[in-house]
């Protein structure tokens, strides 16, 4: 099942690609987005070979079953934190290491980390934590310096706090939340 972004489908309207929600919804559809995310746009059948629309119903209603049958699962749980761990590995990706850079020497003498999230344990539960603690967290400092070789030392400089920034998303009557959202973007972060 394809579930599109917090308000993507809408945003195909922003970007030119389709002229109303009507079509926003059915181009998406139609590239196998399944469910929408928030944006609240449906599709009409007439529009649309019912098959497709079914298709996704279908894909839907399946997942909503296998939802249905997990078992609870108690937080931060031993195969829990090995299925995120996993995860974590199998999706890092070093897109470019012109410079040769990595891996880092072991050799080394000095490493520097560099950057106000380098030390952070809230940030990088991100926006979607649920159940998260950041007293769980080990953070890439603390990973780095737990790596190193004896004798290598580890240099760390927070930043400027300007590195990060911090807007308050704002929130309709449709969105009642508890507390405030807030998104994050920053520029370097964590560093090496």
């Amino acid at each position: 099942m394809v579930v599109s972004d917090w308000t993507s489908i809408a945003e195909l309207i922003a970007h030119g690609v389709a002229g109303s929600r009507a079509e926003a919804g059915r181009i998406a559809l139609a590239a196998g987005v399944d469910m929408d995310m928030e944006a609240r746009i449906y599709v009409e059948g007439k529009d649309l070979p019912i098959a497709l629309v079914d298709s996704a119903v279908l894909r839907v209603l399946r997942a909503k079953a296998r939802v249905a049958q997990l078992r609870p699962v108690a937080p931060n749980a031993v195969e829990i934190r090995a299925l995120a761990r996993r995860a974590a590995r199998e999706s890092i990706v070093l897109l470019r290491n012109e410079a040769g850079l990595l891996p880092l020497d072991r050799a080394a003498p000095a490493i520097a980390v560099i950057g106000p999230l380098a030390d952070n344990r809230l940030d990088p539960l991100g926006p979607w934590h649920t159940d998260g603690k950041p007293e769980d967290v080990v953070t890439v400092l603390q990973g780095i310096q737990a790596r190193v070789p004896s004798g290598t030392q580890v240099l760390y400089a927070r930043g400027p706090a300007s590195m990060i920034r911090r807007r308050r998303v704002s929130r309709t009557p449709s969105r009642r939340r508890a507390g405030p959202r807030w998104r994050s973007s920053c520029w370097a972060s964590g560093t090496t």
